[in-house]
């Protein structure tokens, strides 16, 4: 399953190739899926 940043990525090529309608289908899609946060290192959640 792809996640959030791999749709909005797919999003961002279909439009380079003036795929429009496919690449607003790929964006709405980054919308409904759940932000991953996975790529935030472990020492920004222990900043305070």
């Amino acid at each position: 399953m792809l996640n959030a940043q791999a749709y909005y990525n797919l999003g961002i090529a279909l439009r380079e190739q003036k795929k429009l309608d496919a690449a607003v289908a790929a964006y709405q899609k980054t919308l409904t899926l759940p932000e991953d946060n996975s790529i935030i290192p472990a020492s920004a959640h222990n900043s305070c």
